[in-house]
C-alpha cells in the first residue's frame, strides 16, 4: 500500500481507506470508552451516592451522543455524601448501562428520561422511553420483570437489596420502557 497524497482523487481504494480509517478511529473511542469504565469502577475515589450519580447522568448523555435519541436527566439538586461499596456502585451501573442499551437498540424511541431520586432511605434511578413497549411478567415472589430481561439484570440489582419494578402509576408499558432500580 502507498501512502501519501495522490492529489485527492477520488478512486475506489480512497473510499476504501476512508472506511478502514473511519473504523480504526470508532474501535479507538470504544476502547477508551471501555478503559474510562474500568478506571471509573476500580477509583474508590467515586464510592460515594454523589460519585454513581454524576457517572451515570454523563454515561447517559454520552451513550445517546450521536443518536437519534435526545437523553434527558432529571438529577437531584444534591445528594447525601452517602457512601458506597465498589460492589454496589458496579451493580447499579450493569443494569443502569442494560436498561440503556435496551432503550436504544430495542425502544424506537426518540427520547428517554433518566431520574434519580431520593426517597427516603434509598436511591431510585429510572430509565424511561416512549417507544415500542414490552410486556411485564409477575414472579412468584410479587416483583415485575420485563420478559427477556436478563437474568444477569436482575441479580445485579437483586444482590444490593434491589429490584426492578415497572413504570409509575399511569404508565402504559405496551407504549413504552420504564426501568426503575
Amino acid at each position: 500500500m502507498r501512502w501519501g497524497c495522490d492529489g485527492g482523487g477520488t478512486g475506489p481504494a480512497r473510499f476504501q481507506l476512508k472506511q478502514q480509517i473511519d473504523a480504526i478511529a470508532l474501535t479507538s473511542r470504544e476502547f477508551l470508552k471501555k478503559l474510562d469504565d474500568i478506571v471509573w469502577a476500580v477509583n474508590t475515589r467515586h464510592d460515594t451516592l454523589e460519585g454513581l450519580a454524576t457517572y451515570l447522568g454523563q454515561y447517559a448523555t454520552e451513550y445517546f451522543h450521536g443518536t437519534a435519541i435526545h437523553c434527558e436527566l432529571n438529577l437531584p439538586a444534591s445528594l447525601p455524601a452517602h457512601p458506597l461499596t465498589a460492589d454496589c456502585r458496579h451493580n447499579v451501573f450493569l443494569t443502569f448501562e442494560e436498561a440503556l442499551n435496551n432503550a436504544l437498540k430495542h425502544s424506537g424511541a426518540s427520547r428517554v428520561c433518566v431520574e434519580m431520586s431520593l426517597p427516603p432511605k434509598s436511591f431510585c434511578v429510572s430509565v424511561t422511553d416512549e417507544g415500542a413497549g414490552f410486556i411485564l411478567e409477575q414472579s412468584a415472589d410479587g416483583s415485575f420483570k420485563r420478559a427477556g430481561t436478563s437474568q444477569g439484570m436482575r441479580n445485579s440489582n437483586g444482590a444490593q437489596g434491589g429490584q426492578l419494578v415497572p413504570g409509575p402509576a399511569g404508565f402504559d408499558p405496551a407504549k413504552g420502557e420504564s426501568l426503575t432500580a
